[in-house]
């Protein structure tokens, strides 16, 4: 029985529409500091490197962070 376990950063930003558009960053460190990921995605989005379909990224929404346990069934 194989278990795997996995971590992922969700980022769901706001676009210049309006609406929002998330980022899955997968095995993020979690040592990495709350106000230091806020500070990057911040940095991000000031400096306008982010965006979706057209549209510039604006501000940060929400920051999850993501983790699953993942058990494989042995089934014969």
């Amino acid at each position: 029985m194989a278990i795997t376990t996995t971590k992922d950063l969700v980022c769901t930003f706001v676009l210049d529409d309006g609406t929002n558009s998330s980022i899955t960053i997968p095995d993020y460190n979690p040592e990495v500091a709350d106000a230091t990921i806020k500070t990057q995605l911040d940095a991000a989005v000031a400096a306008n490197v982010l965006g979706s379909g057209g549209h510039a990224f604006t501000g940060l929404s929400a920051v999850k962070k993501v983790d699953t346990t993942t058990t494989e069934v042995t089934i014969e």
